[in-house]
């Protein structure tokens, strides 16, 4: 009777593992896959590697996912690489199966000598840690003061002459290195001062590389350089004293009046590495974000002049007056010209995840792509923003097309179609 049972429950178990083979196997081949001309894949590699160096980066996914689907793997030198433009997928990963999902050893490795365990490079605890100690530095009332804005919009003024062609992409960056150096030390660089200066360039060449060692995912250390290093020195040198200073003060030294991230953070935390990898992680996130969503603002108020008159009109119920915090909250055509911004141009276009474990991607598999994928451990998993946030069955015939008008649509719901920051 024994041996019956017990032959009886290998069978079960036999059947049940066969078909999770089964499974398995038709729907990793179910996946669409990118079609390689030469042995080892390389040459889809290269296509998307090639397409992030010459700014072709939107247009090559565009025409991969018009070819193969929302979801499909490039296989090259024997690793899958997943792409998806689904938000289904990015919302499994994002929430719905968070535990699943994280941003995986490889792009720590690649960001760790930049952002450390910063914010925006760890993952779970780590992360949950981080976002516990930021969170009340970011309350309102704590980031309601503009008057330094003023300051260093004055300086940008300065740099913009009547009646002839600007970069306006290298002021505004300039301009939100100044209020972003100012909010976390106290103390701006002053690039708006001075064409020449060294803080901006070093940052731009510790971007580039860190940048392109994220790119190469698991081959990130071939793009170290003994340059990369130097430059890292020299930023955690601009630091180190605003960084002692605030932790020589001590607790409770911070004020409204003198307010800075640095001495606030020093409120809840004085080890050195800790306040150090945050601010790093800010100061990625506080540039270039601000910096090229203010230029392609306006790009496209170039382009149209009613959408500049709407604007304007608008603008100017304020009389002159600066706004207030509460000014700009109530600016509804502002803010939806502020969000069609970055609808077309995303601050985060596209972004990766790593499987943490064996599991699955809702959708993307069978016939008609509506089917679950397999995603085993360590899967790399691209996700692009951009392309999800002008696919037209989404978000209609004109989802290329600069319209503010469509977010003063109250019943337009954008629930993880629109992701300007992930």
């Amino acid at each position: 009777m024994l041996i019956t049972i017990c032959a009886v429950l290998c069978l079960t178990w036999f059947i049940w593992f066969s078909r999770g083979l089964s499974r398995r196997k038709v729907t990793a081949l179910d996946l669409p896959r990118y079609r390689n001309r030469y042995p080892l894949g390389l040459d889809g590699l290269y296509r998307f590697y090639r397409s992030l160096y010459d700014d072709t980066f939107y247009e090559t996914m565009q025409s991969l996912y018009s070819e193969y689907g929302h979801t499909f793997n490039l296989r090259a030198l024997g690793i899958d690489f997943y792409f998806t433009d689904d938000p289904e997928n990015i919302k499994a990963m994002l929430a719905t199966q968070y535990d699943d999902f994280g941003k995986g050893p490889a792009f720590n490795a690649a960001f760790y000598p930049f952002l450390g365990d910063g914010i925006f490079n760890a993952d779970k605890i780590v992360w949950q840690s981080a976002r516990h100690l930021l969170r009340p530095l970011f309350a309102r009332e704590r980031i309601s003061h503009l008057d330094f804005f003023e300051r260093h919009f004055q300086l940008l003024l300065n740099h913009i002459p009547d009646g002839e062609t600007v970069d306006l992409l290298g002021l505004f960056m300039r301009l939100a290195l100044d209020i972003i150096t100012e909010y976390l030390t106290g103390d701006s660089v002053g690039s708006l001062k001075n064409d020449e200066n060294e803080f901006a360039v070093v940052f731009d060449a510790v971007q580039l590389t860190t940048a392109r060692r994220a790119s190469l995912g698991r081959l990130y250390f071939l793009a170290s350089t003994v340059g990369y290093r130097k430059n890292l020195d020299k930023l955690e040198d601009f630091l180190k004293p605003y960084i002692e200073e605030s932790i020589k003060l001590g607790r409770g030294s911070n004020n409204d009046n003198s307010y800075h991230f640095t001495a606030a953070l020093c409120e809840y935390t004085t080890d050195h590495k800790v306040i150090r990898d945050q601010i790093m992680s800010l100061l990625l996130a506080g540039r270039d974000t601000t910096a090229t969503a203010l230029s392609w603002t306006f790009y496209e108020l170039a382009r149209s002049q009613p959408i500049w008159t709407l604007l304007r009109n608008e603008v100017s119920k304020l009389r002159g007056q600066k706004p207030t915090f509460d000014n700009l909250k109530s600016m509804k055509y502002l803010q939806a010209v502020i969000s069609e911004t970055l609808r077309l141009y995303p601050s985060v276009p596209h972004n990766v995840r790593a499987s943490m474990k064996e599991t699955t991607l809702p959708r993307g598999g069978g016939p008609d792509g509506n089917e679950p994928v397999i995603c085993p451990k360590g899967t790399t998993i691209n996700f692009t923003i951009h392309t999800m946030h002008t696919r037209e069955d989404l978000w209609g015939p004109d989802a290329s097309i600069f319209r503010p008008e469509r977010w003063l649509n109250s019943s337009t719901s954008t629930s993880w179609i629109y992701l300007p920051f992930k």
